[in-house]
């Protein structure tokens, strides 16, 4: 069965991935309250560019969208399969400006990585090797524990 989306299914469907985003924006908060409160000040405004840019990118979906019907399942799917790809690019954006990365494929790898709890840096480093190994046998083993 093939779905022809309509214009309301995009409307509803870009409402609710402005609301995700603007909660990204939120949860970067905390690292800038961190970043201001050891006094960070250059970490602090990269995540304030981040968190700024997420909240407008949020409140000009949520505002300039507004939907006549609820959330489907069909529609919930593609918004969280969506908002997952667009809060990593944007979550992107204070690492990138932080400069410890040398592309902005490598900030999306590590955002993501660590999105999905796996962790899986990229090393760099005389000691990154043994740092790798004891980190990947350290998961082996809890992962096997949970089996």
């Amino acid at each position: 069965m093939l779905l022809r989306p309509r214009v309301a299914d995009f409307q509803v469907i870009g409402f609710f991935i402005g609301k995700i985003i603007i909660g990204a924006g939120l949860l970067m908060l905390v690292p800038l309250i961190t970043c201001l409160f050891f006094q960070e000040w250059s970490a602090a405004i990269d995540f304030t560019i981040g968190a700024t840019l997420c909240f407008i990118v949020g409140f000009i979906l949520t505002i300039a969208i507004q939907p006549a019907r609820d959330l489907t399942w069909t529609q919930g799917l593609v918004v969280v399969s969506t908002s997952w790809v667009a809060a990593t690019f944007l979550g992107a954006v204070p690492h990138y400006l932080s400069g410890h990365f040398l592309s902005y494929l490598d900030v999306i790898f590590d955002l993501v990585s660590g999105y999905t709890l796996s962790f899986h840096g990229i090393p760099s480093g005389i000691n990154s090797c043994l740092i790798l190994f004891q980190y990947r046998f350290s998961r082996d083993c809890f992962q096997h524990s949970i089996d």
